[in-house]
This record gives C-alpha cells, structure tokens and sequence, in this order.
C-alpha cells in the first residue's frame, strides 16, 4: 500500500513540475525572494561579523524577529503572486508579472500577519533547539532541527491556499492545513517528497561545486570567483524549483479537496488515484463532492460547491 501510494504521488509531483516548466514565469517570484532575501541578511547581519561589540543576547533576539519577519512578508507576498499567476495562466486568463504583483499587494494584510506567527515560530523552534543542543549536543541538536523543520513544515503545507482561497487569518489557516494533513498527508506526502529531492539534488550539485572552487582552483582568482558564484546558483536553484512546485502542488491538492476545477495539465484520474483510497468517496471535481469526513466538508461554503459545476475555466 505505502509503496503503491508512493508511486502515484511521484507521479502527481511529476505533473507538477513539467507544469511549471511550461509556465517559467512561474520562477521568477522565487527568484526575486531568493535575491532580496540574500540582500535583506547581508544588510542585517554584516555590521555584526564586523563590529567588535554585539548588541547582546536581547538584541539579537530581536534583530532575529525583524529579520524573520521582514524576510516572510516579501517572500510570502512573492508566493501569492505566484499562485496568482498560475491561477491565471492556467485558467485561461494570462496573467503578468506586473498585475500579479499589484494583484498581490490586496492580500497584504494576511501576509504581513502570517509572517509575524511564521516567525515567532521560527524563533521558539530556533530556541529549544538552542537549548537540546546545550544538553544533549550538536548531534541532539541538529536531530530534533531536522525533526523539528519537517514536522512544522508539513503541519503547513496548505496555509498558503487557505489564506489565497478563503482569506483565512494565520491561526484559522493553521487549523485548516493541520485538519488536511491529518486526514490526507499520507497520500500526498510523494508528491511533497518529490519537491523535497527535486531541491536536495540541485543543493548537493551545488555544494559539491563549492568544494570544487576552495580545493582544486584557490589561487585561481576570478575563475575560482566565477565557479564559486555558479555553485551558489545551483543551489539556489534547488530552492526556487522546491518553492515553485510546493506551492503549486499545494494549491492543487487544498482546490481538490474542496470540490474545485482542476487547471489543465492535471488528470482528474491521477488525483483520485493518488488521493482517494478504497472505501472513499469521489470528490473535487471528479466527483462531485467533497471527500473530507462530512464533520469537516460542512464547513465549506455553500456558494463555492453550488457554483463548480457551473465553472469550466480553473480561474
């Protein structure tokens, strides 16, 4: 069953992806966050590598939450103009760049708001690691950071469309994508594992040409430069590529369960596969209906289940 599951989210996560490289605008918005992101630490952080007195132990708890939230509210304004665009462009109403950023910039408030929570998590996660990594070691440590980031990251694989889809605040958004992941983690968790590879791979090409750069060219000057810079690319690639495909998965699966077209270049059959399992109903927009447990589906609005048959474009 586990590997059966396995193969039909890889393929879901397949789908995705050759989707987004038929739409490379898509990458952009990552990309923008991963230059501003880079450009916003160096800003922050570089007076303190140099300074030779830290602002102590209080400031540098707060300069993290500024850092953390400045950091989330451009990043996750670029992530819903990425949805923005997708919605759009596979909706049959082309959307560009420009209009999805001023499109973007309605959901603001939700954005800011969601960064604030996202980053007092970061900071509570990033303290009790601290703290594991003081009593038990780095090797406790890094353990629990690894078990930590995937739980959290998993418990919020789908606040992002409830936020897009419902404008839903940070804790009703939360509350939503944990009652998702309860019930249907398991059957999308390939798919979600695909982007997860797809990015480490990318990572390791690009660590693996670092190392190159430090031990077979130092001395070389600007070759040594240019392949260092090349290295970093590669391996920010792997989090553009990771990013784009989350969010478009993510959006697909939260429209699905909620009984909503699916945008061409996703088969109805695929999904259904993927997520429904013996015993379930048929749902989205394959079945009809919703295949959450009917204690969860009566929560959906009635305008949007009564008005999907009606709609055939996904925008």
């Amino acid at each position: 069953m586990f590997l059966d599951d396995l193969g039909k989210g890889w393929m879901l996560g397949g789908a995705v992806s050759r989707m987004v490289y038929k739409d490379k605008k898509l990458l952009v918005y990552p990309s923008i966050a991963v230059l501003l992101s880079t450009l916003l630490t160096l800003v922050v952080f570089a007076p303190l590598a140099i300074s030779p007195q830290g602002p102590g132990a209080l400031g540098v708890v707060l300069l993290l939450i500024v850092w953390y939230v400045l950091i989330g509210t451009i990043t996750f304004y670029l992530d819903m103009a990425l949805l923005i665009e997708f919605r759009g462009d596979y909706g049959g109403k082309k959307v560009g760049v420009r209009s999805a950023l001023a499109q973007a910039l309605g959901y603001m408030p939700y954005v800011a708001a969601w960064a604030i929570v996202y980053g007092l998590i970061m900071i509570v996660l990033d303290y009790v690691e601290s703290l594991v990594r003081g009593y038990g070691g780095a090797g406790a440590g890094a353990i629990f950071g690894i078990f930590a980031g995937f739980s959290v990251n998993a418990a919020l694989l789908f606040v992002f469309p409830a936020i897009f889809e419902d404008r839903l605040g940070p804790i009703e958004a939360i509350k939503k994508s944990v009652d998702i992941v309860k019930r249907r983690f398991g059957q999308t968790f390939a798919g979600f594992a695909f982007t997860v590879l797809y990015a480490l791979a990318f990572r390791v090409i690009g660590i693996l040409i670092i190392v190159f750069a430090f031990l077979f060219l130092s001395g070389f000057g600007a070759i040594e430069l240019v392949v260092l810079i090349i290295g970093l690319v590669v391996f920010g690639l792997g989090w553009v590529f990771a990013n784009t495909f989350r969010m478009v998965l993510s959006l697909i699966v939260y429209d699905y369960l909620n009984g909503k077209p699916l945008p061409d270049g996703i088969d109805k059959q695929m999904l259904n596969m993927a997520l429904l399992r013996e015993g379930d109903e048929g749902g989205g927009a394959a079945g009809g209906g919703s295949i959450f447990p009917k204690d969860i589906s009566e929560g959906y609005m009635e305008d949007d289940i009564s008005n999907i048959e009606e709609e055939e474009d996904y925008g």
